[in-house]
Parts: C-alpha cells; sequence; structure tokens
C-alpha cells in the first residue's frame, strides 16, 4: 500500500477523484475547505490557490449527489463540478489533492484505505 500511496500521488500518469456530494452545501465552503487542506502542501510553490478558490466561489450550490471531478494528467489539473469546469496548470496543485486523501494525514483514513485496495487489485487484475 506504501508503494501505491506513493505511485498516485506523485506520478504523472492521468488519474482522477471523484467526490459525490453527501448533502447540499454551499460551492464556496467546499473550496475553502480544500484550499485549507491545500495551502499547507503547497506553500512556498507557485500553486495557484487564490485562482482554485476563485473557482470554487463562482460556482453555483453544491446539492446532494452533485459531483465534482478533478482530473490530472501531467501537470494539469482539470475540476468539472455540476456547472462549472476549469484547469489549473500546477503540477503541486495536481499532487496536493491527491495527497488530501492518499497522503500520510489523510481526511479520511477509510477512505485512503478503500482507494488504495482498489488500486492495487485493479493493478493485480490486469
Amino acid at each position: 500500500p506504501d508503494a501505491a500511496q506513493k505511485l498516485l500521488v506523485d506520478s504523472t500518469f492521468t488519474k482522477a477523484l471523484k467526490i459525490v456530494m453527501a448533502r447540499s452545501v454551499s460551492s464556496q465552503k467546499i473550496g475553502d475547505a480544500l484550499v485549507e487542506q491545500i495551502e499547507p502542501r503547497v506553500k512556498g510553490t507557485d500553486a495557484p490557490l487564490d485562482k482554485f478558490k476563485s473557482f470554487f466561489q463562482g460556482m453555483q450550490q453544491l446539492d446532494k449527489e452533485n459531483e465534482i471531478i478533478f482530473t490530472a494528467s501531467g501537470d494539469t489539473l482539470a475540476v468539472q463540478g455540476p456547472s462549472a469546469s476549469q484547469e489549473f496548470a500546477s503540477k503541486h496543485l495536481c499532487n496536493a489533492i491527491f495527497d488530501i486523501y492518499l497522503g500520510d494525514d489523510p481526511v479520511s483514513t477509510n477512505a485512503k484505505k478503500s482507494m488504495l485496495d482498489g488500486f492495487v487489485a485493479l493493478c493485480l487484475s490486469g
């Protein structure tokens, strides 16, 4: 699992992370929470945090079962919400968004374990 964690967080192959809203919440609140988690992970880099935060401020309300999909491809992070999408050119932002869920201090240890177990199973089935 440690090797899988490092591979998923640090590699530049295309990968995606989907968040499905469990309840309705303002998009600004989600953006603020993400930036709070991302900021210490990208401190001292050129990650476009203000641009990332303003993307969420401009999005509509996120309702229950709405999805936000983060797709990292190379050094580009594409964010697709129900009412808006945007790309951010930043390797550090790509790594940070995955580190939130798969890093050493994940927001949910159960989600991290599930994602890593699924990734390992996928690799072994191929």
